[in-house]
């Protein structure tokens, strides 16, 4: 028998599949019958009880391009975009790789444990003709006094 051509029909003692065909009663096969479903990302099963599938019970389980945040109970995007900041005046972003340097964006995807890169990643450096003093890029030629 193909349980998955039985619709979830009233507790007794038999089945009727998608054909109008009865069959003998099984309580495991009736106890375990399901469709999938899911919620916002998160797969779960509707299980077949007194002839009705009652509501989504979800899992740990996401569709595809999501992954599960056991902390928040939800399915989460497996890529994201991060934002570094903190840039001092006169420089540049250089990392992580395919930061856009005006507005500090970048692609992170998740690697199974975190997303990579983070924005502990971010990394700039000063423009031409500016040097690092102090957190601040500042212009490389100084004005003097000459006797």
């Amino acid at each position: 028998m193909n349980y998955d051509d039985i619709d979830c029909v009233d507790q007794g003692t038999r089945y009727q599949n998608s054909e109008g065909e009865w069959s003998d009663y099984y309580g495991e096969a009736y106890n375990t019958r399901s469709k999938s479903c899911s919620v916002d990302g998160v797969v779960g099963k509707r299980y077949c009880n007194n002839g009705d599938y009652g509501s989504c019970a979800l899992g740990e389980t996401c569709e595809s391009g999501l992954h599960w945040n056991s902390a928040e109970k939800t399915c989460d995007p497996d890529q994201k975009t991060g934002t570094c900041e903190g840039k001092p005046v006169n420089s540049v972003w250089v990392s992580p790789s395919g930061v856009e340097s005006e507005n500090g964006k970048y692609e992170a995807n998740w690697n199974g444990s975190a997303y990579v890169p983070s924005d502990s990643d971010c990394r700039w450096e000063c423009e031409s003709g500016y040097h690092e003093e102090g957190g601040a890029c500042v212009a490389n030629s100084r004005e003097a006094d000459c006797a």
